[in-house]
This record gives structure tokens, sequence and C-alpha cells, in this order.
């Protein structure tokens, strides 16, 4: 069993983390939602999935058994950000692979962030943000689904660095424009919705 491990450790050693660690691969912004001590089941979304493996970790790190649903929004399409070309069209496939086992807990969202606000409650726990980097959208996509939080709820995402200036340009806009205090750690950034 240990040679196993160690090969498995060897081979891919974030996947290994991953399965074996949760809590070390988490992002900052989720392991923050988990020392809130919410005492209902936790309702969240994630914009941008990808092929689902920050997905599984939100599901790991806050608990199979806290979660009441977790919506995931996103195309599965390819666009254009800052002059480089995305394509996740083949991601949808892998995704759905990867988190099969908690299709109970997760609806997806096919749409584009924008036009998927309208799908979801009004009272998520937490909105975490890592769909299109421009400044535009992420401002957009925190403008929207601030409005999607109950009071207490988080807002945040990955990508706060200067490798992505429009990240951190809407969201120091967003955080001016509604006097909210700003929390960052290790490139993860998340504010409050305050009454």
């Amino acid at each position: 069993m240990l040679e196993e491990l160690i090969k498995l450790y060897l081979h891919n050693r974030n996947n290994f983390l991953r399965a074996y660690f949760p809590e070390r691969m988490a992002r900052p912004m989720i392991l923050f939602v988990k020392r809130q001590g919410i005492k209902h089941k936790i309702v969240g979304c994630e914009i941008g999935v990808a092929r689902g493996a920050n997905t599984k970790n939100i599901i790991t790190v806050l608990g199979y058994e806290n979660i009441k649903k977790l919506y995931c929004v996103d195309p599965f399409a390819s666009w254009e950000c800052d002059g480089r070309v995305y394509d996740f069209s083949s991601f949808e496939a892998i995704c759905k692979k990867q988190l099969r086992r908690y299709m109970d807990k997760i609806e997806f969202i096919k749409k584009k962030s924008s036009d998927a606000v309208e799908d979801l409650p009004g009272d998520l726990d937490f909105v975490y943000i890592d769909g299109d980097h421009s400044y535009k959208y992420v401002f957009a996509d925190l403008m929207l689904y601030y409005q999607k939080l109950r009071y207490g709820g988080v807002i945040g995402g990955d990508d706060f660095s200067g490798d992505y200036l429009g990240v951190v340009n809407a969201v120091i806009d967003f955080k001016n424009k509604l006097g909210l205090k700003l929390y960052s750690k290790n490139r993860d950034y998340w504010l409050i919705k305050e009454k």
C-alpha cells in the first residue's frame, strides 16, 4: 500500500495531495467559508468549472454532507481574453466524469455567467469566480452575483495577482464602489456581503 502511495505521489503530486490532503490544496477562500461555521446546508456557486478539479476540492473541503447544492456555471465553449484564445469545449465530458459521484449535489448551468445568474436562488452562501479574467467580465460577475448572496455570504475567486491585472483592477474597483473589506491570500481574494 505504501509503495502504491509513493508511486502516485511521484507520478502526480497535486492529484495525490487533493485526494489524501484536500485542505492542503484548498483555495484560501473556500477554507474561509469552511471556518465561518455555517449551521445550515451550504448552497454555493462556482463560475468557471473547466475540468472540475476545483469543484471536487470545494465539495471535499466543505464536506459532502454539508452541501445542499453547488451550482456550476460554465458555457464549456471557447472565448478570447486579453488576446489569448481559450478552448474549454472539450472539458464538459471530462468534468462530468470527474464529478460523477457528486451529481446529486451539483447542478450544471451551461451558460455564460451573465445569463446564468437568473437561474440561481438569492440566498447563496458563497460564489467562487474563475471565469473570464478580463476586467469587464470580472467586474460584471462581482456586481451580478453579489446580489445573489445572503447577508454574510462570501464572494471571491482566484488569480488576484500581477499576472491578471484585469482581475486585480476589477476587484479593487468593486470593493471601493461598495465600501467592502478585501481579504486576500495566495492569489485568492474574497469579500463578505454586508447589510
